[in-house]
């Protein structure tokens, strides 16, 4: 019955465990975009592409490292209202 657009814009806090190595840490923003279209009065389903970056950093032997991470983010799910 309707079908919805969507942006977001994800901020978050990442930790980076290698299995070996020293932990990297720092701030990941995201964007997205996709339609959430309603399945019934209370099920949906959507789908969204998006691009998160992350800017952690590490440090090694007195040393500040830079870690950068880049990923592109496809969603597809669905969900429950709960009102």
């Amino acid at each position: 019955d309707t079908i919805a657009i969507y942006a977001e814009v994800l901020p978050g806090y990442s930790q980076i465990l290698p299995p070996a190595g020293i932990t990297a840490t720092g701030f990941v923003l995201a964007f997205g975009a996709g339609t959430a279209m309603d399945l019934s009065d209370r099920f949906f389903a959507n789908v969204g592409l998006g691009y998160q970056m992350g800017f952690q950093n590490r440090a090694e032997n007195g040393l500040s490292l830079e870690t950068r991470t880049k990923f592109v983010r496809v969603a597809l799910g669905g969900g429950v209202r709960f009102f």
